[in-house]
């Protein structure tokens, strides 16, 4: 795998810009605090977050400064992303430090037209695949396609482990045709998922080679996957009709404990007064995040508005897909059977009930069947990704696609 981490002006560029954007955050941030000082003193009986008088002019000034270093950095990297660059460097350490920054703040960076902002892409070895180079793949593979889906924050190239990777190990033991998804693990679970339902119609929708398909999917991959099938369904889409197996690694059906206490901690910050201009602070995580307080899928999981029902379960309860043979995995960090782990933090990051889709409410229930489950001891989230355990289970749910 790569080494080298080339610096291209287009990623210099964006993260001028994303540092500029923190910077007026913190600034903003700083003078609304400092303003609501001054009106619990008795200092200022202004409402706004804005000070006024001398200490206004230097907040003021800073945003000049600020905004015009910034704007002659951007110039300067402009002029420098003239000459044309190299599409086909595509170092691992620069993918997995883009894909990082996306995933924290994927939706910021796509709505401000940044650089760095991932565009969704089907891909091999970290190139773009197009429409005749994957039914060149399917026509080797006797029209057998296995799909991959990575995680928050990862890119299709962290797939690869401990020197091992599940798509290609599977492709060389099975003769599969893969192909890994690669996305903007930022934006909107359902954004994702209507976009990847869409790019496969487009790919694979009305090619005759493809006679069975499966998708494995790790972590937040796994909602994305279930969303594309949902809007497929809805639009009426050529490719699910293949579509025979859906693998689940870890993936937070009902949540992932981590973004909870960001949930939280940002409710409890915003309810003391002196302290509520800094639950600000926890919303910089990136909506894809949020969406894993409870495991959002579709548009109207998180289209309600109220602040105040934010904590709570709006989700529409969406069953798997009917017609196809689904696959659930979890893992737990305990050495052996401890329920307590397996109910809390599970495997770090996912409870062992989230991963395997129980849920005390029997309308959110996914029933996967006993024989489709399997519970990992001893592995973290990442290890599902390049344990032998799991591998050989991958194996055995795979075997007569």
């Amino acid at each position: 795998m790569w080494k080298k981490f080339k610096k291209l002006p287009s990623d210099l560029r964006g993260a001028n810009r994303l540092a500029m954007d923190g910077l007026h955050a913190v600034i903003d941030l700083t003078e609304s605090t400092h303003q609501k000082i001054h009106r619990l003193m008795g200092l200022s009986k202004s409402g706004a977050k804005r000070t006024a008088g001398i200490t206004g002019f230097v907040y003021k000034s800073i945003r000049s400064i600020a905004s015009g270093v910034g704007y002659g950095v951007d110039q300067s990297l402009h002029v420098l992303s003239q000459p044309s660059e190299d599409a086909g460097q595509h170092f691992a350490a620069r993918e997995k430090l883009v894909s990082g920054i996306n995933g924290v703040f994927g939706d910021h960076l796509q709505q401000s037209n940044n650089p760095l902002a991932i565009k969704m892409q089907l891909r091999k070895d970290g190139l773009a695949l197009n429409q005749q180079q994957i039914a060149e793949q399917l026509n080797a593979s006797n029209g057998r396609l296995l799909i991959m889906v990575h995680g928050l924050c990862q890119s299709d190239l962290q797939w690869h482990r401990q020197q091992h990777d599940h798509g290609l190990a599977l492709a060389e033991d099975f003769g599969f045709s893969v192909i890994y998804l690669h996305y903007n693990s930022g934006l909107r679970v359902s954004e994702n998922g209507r976009a990847f339902a869409h790019l496969l119609e487009s790919v694979i929708g009305e090619n005759e080679q493809v006679k069975s398909v499966a998708m494995l999917a790790h972590s937040m991959g796994g909602l994305v996957s279930r969303s594309a099938c949902h809007y497929a369904n809805e639009a009426g889409h050529t490719w699910l009709k293949p579509l025979e197996k859906l693998i689940f690694l870890g993936t937070p059906h009902h949540g992932a404990w981590l973004e909870k206490g960001g949930g939280w901690l940002d409710l409890i910050l915003g309810k003391i007064p002196i302290t509520s201009d800094f639950a600000g602070i926890t919303q910089v995580r990136s909506a894809g995040i949020r969406d894993l307080h409870h495991g959002n899928i579709i548009d109207e999981d998180w289209q309600r508005a109220d602040r105040s029902a934010a904590l709570d379960d709006q989700r529409q309860p969406l069953p798997l897909p009917d017609h196809v043979t689904a696959y659930a995995m979890a893992a737990s960090s305990a050495q052996q059977a401890n329920r307590v782990v397996e109910s809390t933090v599970g495997d770090g990051l996912v409870s062992v009930n989230s991963a395997l889709g129980r849920h005390k409410d029997m309308r959110f229930q996914l029933r996967f069947p006993q024989q489709n489950q399997s519970l990992n001891y001893n592995l973290n989230h990442m290890d599902l990704l390049s344990s032998k355990a799991v591998y050989d289970t991958l194996k055995q749910w795979l075997s007569d696609l």
